[in-house]
């Protein structure tokens, strides 16, 4: 039986004392009110201040020296009831670690059973597990319901993408696998969104003039035959400008005479 050895050390408490106290505390405060109201004078007030704070210092301390004495009280009693009701305690912690043990053996059990459920590989794919199945009120069949309407929902998603990715000449599978990080709403707005940039790319694709390719050397001379292709030549590509000549003869030898002279091949 516990002999209460915390209380032996335990202050005497006099209520009745400490009632006389606060009695004594209110007259003197209600005195020194009476005796300094009324004053406008401002030495008179600087006084009478410093006497009033006086009166409530004294007051606080005789309040302090109760107080001290209650809260050792209040901490021994404190540590009697502790030591009164450590054994029950200490049987209650024993208990609820061994109930929380099977507890988190049952969930684990409960968390295989829902990884064999129908559908929840795919589920998992999407989803979170939610860690409410694991409660009792939680049956299998809960949980196979949820995991079917959450798939099915799913795949109805899936169908609109495919069938919405198809309307627009785009492979659906990369839009698909988003739905496991993005909305629907997004993700259709992602797949005409990458419509109209890769329609955009193919109209500038279109309007950009084609350049004439370029010779690799001397011997492989490149045939331009519209303008714009001639005008594209850098100026020492070698070009081959199909063109009949007409003119007096002799100018014609001296035209072909001068291309010699400049390295301009004269072709048959």
């Amino acid at each position: 039986m516990n002999e209460l050895t915390q209380l032996k050390k335990a202050p005497t408490i006099n209520v009745e004392g400490i009632k006389k106290s606060i009695v004594e505390a209110q007259e003197k405060a209600v005195s020194a009110v009476d005796m300094y109201s009324g004053l406008t004078d401002y030495k008179d007030m600087k006084d009478a201040k410093a006497k009033l704070n006086g009166i409530v210092k004294d007051i606080d301390e005789t309040r302090k020296g109760y107080t001290r004495d209650l809260d050792e009280f209040k901490k021994l009693t404190k540590k009697e009831f502790d030591k009164a009701g450590e054994d029950a305690k200490a049987l209650a912690d024993e208990y609820k670690e061994a109930i929380t043990e099977i507890d988190e053996q049952e969930k684990q059990e409960k968390r295989d059973m829902i990884a064999n459920v129908p559908n929840y590989n795919e589920y998992i794919q999407y989803f979170d597990f939610n860690d409410k199945w694991l409660n009792k009120s939680y049956s299998i069949t809960d949980v196979q319901e949820e995991i079917k309407a959450a798939v099915d929902n799913i795949n109805e998603q899936k169908t609109t993408v495919h069938e919405f990715a198809n309307a627009y000449g785009l492979d659906s599978e990369p839009y698909m696998k988003m739905l496991t990080e993005r909305g629907l709403t997004d993700i259709t707005a992602q797949i005409k969104q990458d419509h109209e940039r890769l329609v955009a790319q193919e109209r500038a694709k279109a309007d950009t003039p084609k350049e004439a390719p370029k010779p690799q050397s001397k011997n492989e001379a490149v045939v331009y035959s519209t303008v714009e292709e001639i005008k594209s030549a850098g100026p020492t590509d070698i070009i081959t400008v199909p063109r009949t000549i007409r003119g007096e003869y002799q100018k014609v030898q001296e035209l072909r005479a001068y291309a010699d002279k400049i390295g301009v091949e004269w072709l048959k």
